[in-house]
């Protein structure tokens, strides 16, 4: 079984080391860390990076020029079989997971995405998708496992 922290939307301007000990603890335990984008800092965005064993990182709409110019727009993983989608989304929260769909270019199982700011779990056209929310105090991420015969089990973790 392979357990992945997946966050999203920190918005950390200045990095000062201090971020929750739930979600510091998490990475550091998981397999995985998928960050979602909009870290804002290159600063937070190297030290989870840093401390994660595996990682993925895509680009939000709010990330600074030097993030943006290192990080892809959205990226593609398989994990287990199960083929992953990373984006961070874009527009209004309303209808999200829609535009994400009419965009898709691959064959996917899971989309994981940010922006909305708000935990989401739903299947739309066979496809889940799943926002683990925003990654501020008050916020959530979540613990993701995934069993060698691609079963998924999400635990929403509040901050």
């Amino acid at each position: 079984m392979l357990n992945i922290v997946v966050f999203s939307d920190s918005h950390i301007k200045y990095f000062s080391g201090t971020i929750s000990e739930i979600f510091l603890d998490a990475c550091l335990k998981s397999d995985m860390v998928i960050g979602l984008g909009d870290y804002v800092s290159e600063d937070f965005y190297l030290y989870i990076k840093e401390i994660s064993k595996t990682s993925h990182f895509i680009q939000g709409n709010c990330d600074d020029y030097l993030l943006k110019n290192k990080l892809p727009l959205f990226k593609s993983i398989e994990i287990h079989g199960l083929k992953i989608h990373l984006t961070h989304g874009w527009g209004s929260r309303n209808g999200l997971e829609k535009r994400i769909l009419n965009t898709l270019k691959c064959e996917t199982d899971i989309v994981l995405f940010g922006h909305k700011h708000e935990y989401v779990d739903v299947n739309i056209s066979g496809i889940r998708f799943i926002n683990p929310g925003t990654c501020i105090p008050g916020g959530t991420f979540i613990s993701m496992d995934i069993t060698g015969e691609g079963k998924v089990s999400i635990k929403k973790r509040g901050l």
